[in-house]
């Protein structure tokens, strides 16, 4: 433990901070540092919660441990409970690795469910054609589009400030069915005809969509439908929410910055989560990486708190007993090292999302196709991946290396 130490602390003393914005919560963290994209070992199979120390000190010997949590060679889960340290991270078992893309002269940007649906993408020059509607490979996941610099200036909390598109596959069996739905609810509907036409909420039934690709036998369509919507609100002048409207599930998720500070707080599933790394108004640039850490409970958080001042009362009341940020769970990890300047195919890498997740499907897991395409996305995996996506964009335009790439990422205002 003393070698642990001394490695440490030597990190912390050579450390060079690259914002001028300081946090009090970055106990633990290299003084709020970024890592490079190489601290993350997604290649570590066997880990079911990898934590920041280990990111930072390379941890290549991590796929011998089972449960590595740093406190100490025989603490456990059940330890660090006792001790007070309860952290709901899921147990994963797999990883995902989201590429970000973009078209030449094509607005807004591209998410794809996986490498090998990027490359099958590139293969077949863009086009739809040989699709295999088991896999769903070779086709986008999101499509986000962010809205003009004007709407963007003069946006208040009820005018979206980007929209974030899927694609989904249905075959003509699908809408067959569809339509019949569609129909019968019309028909038994206790309306008069007239108000069924004015009143009726078609949108409500069937999700408003654009037509991408139909096949020439008609056997299946691909559309892009509205899956989520941002809205930005400014509350007590500093605090910048971000409301993430899921039409698929219904569901709204807030995630919470503040501007002369680091870092992105947000909830899914019941757990606090952090993206860590993403730069406030006081950095004139863009991060190029950062990871998404799940905060232990109780742990202080911009969601838990209704101003920056009562965050700060959370971190001087909570500093006794709580764990630093270097031993949360990491998520997901965000770089764009992999970002190529010239395009392939009109085509270029920004960036790279790696995600870990949970596969409960037998099916899935004897046929790896089958989570490489669309139709078998996580649902945290869909929400976390928009939240990125976002971020991404915010980040980008702050990020001068950017401004010079052929790409359609444009200047707007900072979100800070």
């Amino acid at each position: 433990m003393d070698r642990v130490r001394a490695i440490i602390g030597n990190r912390r003393r050579n450390d060079n901070a690259h914002s001028s914005a300081t946090d009090p919560y970055d106990v633990g963290t290299q003084g709020g540092r970024v890592e490079s994209s190489q601290d993350m070992p997604f290649h570590a199979p066997d880990d079911d919660q990898i934590t920041m120390f280990e990111s930072e000190n390379g941890m290549n010997d991590a796929e011998d441990d089972d449960n590595v949590t740093f406190v100490s060679d025989t603490s456990t889960i059940g330890d660090l409970q006792r001790r007070g340290f309860v952290n709901r991270c899921p147990q994963f078992d797999s990883r995902r690795s989201i590429p970000l893309t973009s078209i030449v002269l094509a607005r807004g940007f591209y998410a794809f469910p996986s490498e090998k649906s990027f490359k099958i993408y590139l293969h077949n020059k863009r086009k739809f054609d040989n699709i295999n509607l088991k896999d769903g490979l070779g086709i986008p996941l999101f499509h986000l589009i962010p809205s003009n610099v004007m709407k963007s200036i003069f946006s208040n909390k009820s005018t979206p400030v980007m929209k974030i598109y899927k694609y989904i596959i249905m075959t003509k069996e699908d809408l067959a069915k569809e339509e019949e739905i569609f129909q019968n609810d019309i028909s038994t509907s206790n309306l008069s005809l007239n108000e069924k036409l004015n009143e009726q909420d078609e949108s409500k039934i069937r999700h408003p969509r654009e037509e991408i690709f139909k096949a020439k036998d008609d056997s299946f369509t691909i559309f892009k439908i509205e899956f989520c919507t941002v809205y930005r609100e400014i509350v007590h002048y500093n605090q910048c929410k971000h409301n993430f409207v899921f039409y698929e599930e219904f569901q709204n998720i807030p995630m919470i910055n503040y501007s002369q500070r680091k870092h992105s707080d947000t909830v899914v599933s019941g757990m606090n989560l952090r993206w860590y790394g993403t730069t406030g108004f006081a950095s004139p640039f863009g991060s190029t990486n950062f990871k998404l850490l799940v905060l232990d409970d109780g742990f202080p958080s911009y969601m838990t708190s209704s101003n920056i001042e009562e965050y700060d009362e959370q971190v001087r009341t909570s500093t006794t007993g709580r764990r630093p940020l270097g031993f949360m769970p990491v998520w997901a990890k965000y770089s764009d090292e992999k970002a190529t300047v010239l395009p392939k195919k009109r085509t270029l890498r920004l960036a790279n999302l790696d995600i870990r997740e949970m596969s409960n499907d037998t099916d899935i897991e004897n046929n790896p196709d089958l989570r490489n395409g669309i139709l078998n996305v996580p649902w945290e995996t869909q929400i976390l991946t928009c939240m990125c996506m976002v971020l991404h964009e915010y980040e980008s335009r702050k990020d001068k290396r950017h401004s010079g790439a052929v790409n359609n990422t444009f200047m707007g205002p900072l979100y800070m």
